[in-house]
């Protein structure tokens, strides 16, 4: 006993000091995990909020990617790609590193004494590492040793979405102090800061720039890429994990390539249309040369380049150029068709996953979980087509492409309504009743637990 009143007198004097080591002057600390590429860029878009918001010095450590370091993270505690795993079947021997992270990521919150610590999406390694981070403030505080830091999470898992929503949101209380959520249904108590995704859209809810410069912007894109002006042009995004590329993509593309060769005998329904078909793949952060390799190995195994579809890989700075220049996108599941939808791009919603993660898929969540594309999650009914699962096949995302790409006006007034649908409610207002951006609203939801800043420099 004696001993660990020692010991606990011991932690509580060296708690006080590195406490009171912190001058007036010194920054703000944030400690911020992203665990994958789309993350990764709401973390750099609430960094330079919080910049923007905060009066001081502000200083950034944790896990995170290209977007995350441009705005100021130092370097990411590990790289970010070894939490990017989705899936049941594809996790299983990935559990000891994403443990070991685990534990590394504990150390790494005590040695930095932040003020706030952000898990951004990723919800299964940041809700453990929240929750661990919970008992542990909670122990220390039976000790007499102050509170800190605050545990928020940015993007939470979406309870509302599912029919068991009181059972799942519940797992959330008592390890996060606070929730950002990026709809209003959370779920549990939160902070609704509004959908990242809209943040490149105009206030209005209108992709940017007049209609005159958004076709400006699609034909000088189609000339930098070498597309043809008369070309019909599918947008294909497989995701942005390195398994979610290598299992997606070559269905995509074997479905782009069977469509070609269909038109090329004219047995499409867009047979009529008198230019080619050619592709456009945006590569996701990291991924550029996997995509390549996937491209050339996939469309030369089909012969004559892919049944004559010709295809461009771009960068993901380009990504936005391509929405433009697409006549149809088909789109993995995820929050990309929410940036579709946002574009006015019409898609078709995609995903296949190994046998036991589809099994487990469709024996748990589809019971309780109607759609997977969030823009039919958010209508509570199909307002695009999503092929799931042994549904998603090279013969199948054919034939839905072609039924886009024949009737090119139906097709681009169905994504304005799904536009004129879904999107109001994914803003977020300021209290004066004005439209903002999410990233704004989440930094200034997370300046109430930042300490009075101080104007100084690091």
């Amino acid at each position: 006993m004696r001993r660990c009143a020692a010991a606990n007198l011991r932690l509580r004097s060296l708690q006080c000091r590195r406490l009171s080591s912190r001058s007036s002057t010194s920054p703000a600390v944030v400690f911020l995990v992203a665990g994958e590429a789309s993350g990764d860029v709401i973390g750099g878009r609430l960094m330079r909020a919080l910049r923007n918001e905060y009066g001081g010095a502000i200083h950034f450590e944790g896990v995170g990617g290209d977007s995350m370091r441009a705005e100021g993270l130092a370097s990411s505690l590990f790289p970010m790609s070894e939490l990017s795993v989705a899936g049941f079947a594809e996790v299983l021997p990935s559990l000891p590193r994403i443990a070991a992270r685990l534990v590394q990521t504990q150390r790494a919150v005590r040695r930095a004494q932040p003020h706030v610590v952000v898990g951004i999406d990723s919800k299964g390694f940041n809700l453990r590492l929240l929750r661990s981070l919970a008992h542990r403030r909670a122990a220390a505080g039976r000790n007499g040793i102050p509170a800190a830091p605050v545990l928020v999470q940015y993007v939470g898992p979406s309870a509302w979405a599912f029919g068991d929503a009181d059972a799942r949101a519940a797992r959330l209380r008592g390890g996060v102090d606070e929730l950002l959520a990026l709809f209003r249904r959370a779920g549990v108590p939160a902070t609704f800061v509004g959908h990242p995704a809209l943040d490149d859209v105009a206030i209005g809810g209108e992709p940017p720039g007049t209609a005159a410069e958004r076709a400006a912007e699609a034909a000088a894109f189609r000339r930098e890429v070498g597309l043809s002006p008369c070309a019909q042009v599918l947008c294909l995004l497989p995701g942005s994990r390195a398994q979610e590329v290598r299992a997606m993509l070559p269905l995509l593309l074997r479905g782009a390539a069977s469509l070609a060769e269909r038109r090329r005998r004219g047995e499409a329904l867009s047979s009529r249309w008198a230019g080619p078909i050619e592709l456009v793949v945006p590569a996701a952060p990291g991924m550029r040369g996997e995509v390549d390799r996937i491209v050339l190995e996939t469309l030369a195994a089909r012969g004559t380049a892919g049944g004559g579809a010709r295809c461009s890989v771009v960068g993901s700075g380009s990504r936005r150029a391509a929405f433009g220049a697409a006549d149809v996108a088909i789109a993995a599941c995820g929050t990309i068709n929410l940036e579709l939808a946002a574009a006015g791009v019409p898609q078709v919603a995609v995903y296949s996953t190994s046998w036991l993660t589809g099994f487990v898929i469709r024996r748990l969540l589809r019971p309780v979980l109607r759609h997977a594309s969030l823009p039919n999650i958010l209508a509570g009914r199909t307002l695009l087509t999503e092929l799931l699962f042994e549904d998603c096949t090279p013969c199948r995302i054919a034939e839905e492409a072609d039924f886009l790409l024949a009737r090119p006006s139906l097709a681009r007034a169905e994504a304005a309504q799904i536009r004129q649908l879904v999107l109001p409610s994914l803003r977020a207002v300021g209290d004066g009743g004005e439209p903002q951006l999410a990233s704004r609203a989440a930094a200034r939801a997370l300046l109430r637990h930042l300490p009075e800043a101080q104007t100084c420099t690091l």
